[in-house]
């Protein structure tokens, strides 16, 4: 991005129309959330993209203890094996040493932006084990982060977008923050209305990898092209077809996609 620390007229049209996108898509979440990980790569030049939603019993317990896991979609890895670091991060590591989740939910209100450095020092970050034992692994220095709250009838939901670059490359500027801040003042708007949020309760026990591969069997691949997008064997991708088949108490791939689609539309006049 520029030197300008001014949001362009240039740059709100392409939040906009991004949003707009992720709109066009908004009765599946998996979707629409694939299409603003990629869309803010383009926007902001950056590689990860993470984004999810969760409902906490507690905001004050730091460790952010779940109620129910109500989804998350990430995108930008370089390997099959970043992509199995990051599950097992999120699945144990990301409470205990994460500072910057810490210092965000020390913040209050009920829309937060932030750059990594606005929360964290470099000595904080660079001598955290959450720095030293996964971003750094992962290629990845600066961060932008984003977190709402919006209470539910299952609780306190968290809804967060993360953006990063690659190391070496220039940290975010006021501007990007400016711009992410607006972007994601619009998603938090339109979720719950135009945009679809995860939360049915037949996908809240789906791990990462299930929701990634039902992802792609929306998109029509088959398991063998399946197989080959996330380097995974043939065999292994059936298993975890049959595991949705048995998970979704359905015998077929249409029977499969038809369900999906029932739980995930959304009608706005309801």
């Amino acid at each position: 991005m520029g030197v300008t620390k001014k949001v362009r007229l240039r740059d709100l049209r392409d939040i906009y129309l991004l949003a707009g996108r992720c709109c066009e898509v908004g009765k599946d979440p998996l979707a629409w959330h694939k299409i603003m990980a990629q869309g803010l790569s383009e926007i902001f030049d950056s590689r990860l993209g993470i984004s999810g939603m969760v409902a906490l019993s507690d905001l004050r317990d730091v460790r952010y203890t779940a109620t129910s896991n109500l989804g998350i979609f990430d995108w930008g890895w370089d390997s099959a094996e970043q992509r199995q670091s990051f599950i097992d991060y999120s699945n144990g590591a990301l409470q205990k040493t994460d500072p910057s989740l810490v210092a965000l939910n020390k913040i209050p209100g009920k829309l937060i932006c932030r750059r990594r450095r606005d929360v964290l020092t470099d000595q904080q970050w660079y001598e955290s084990p959450h720095y030293q034992n996964y971003f750094r692994h992962w290629g990845i220095d600066d961060i932008m982060f984003s977190m709402s709250r919006a209470a539910t009838n299952y609780g306190t939901r968290i809804h967060w977008i993360n953006i990063g670059r690659d190391l070496g490359e220039t940290p975010f500027s006021l501007r990007d923050k400016r711009m992410f801040y607006l972007f994601v003042l619009e998603v938090h708007r339109l979720l719950d209305n135009c945009l679809a949020p995860f939360g049915d309760k037949d996908i809240l026990k789906l791990s990462p990898r299930l929701l990634q591969v039902l992802s792609l069997l929306t998109e029509g691949l088959s398991e063998k092209q399946i197989a080959l997008r996330l380097h995974l064997s043939r065999h292994t991708v059936h298993d975890y077809t049959k595991a949705l088949h048995k998970h979704f108490d359905v015998s077929s791939r249409s029977e499969l996609l038809a369900k999906w689609q029932k739980h995930t539309s959304y009608n706005p006049h309801k």
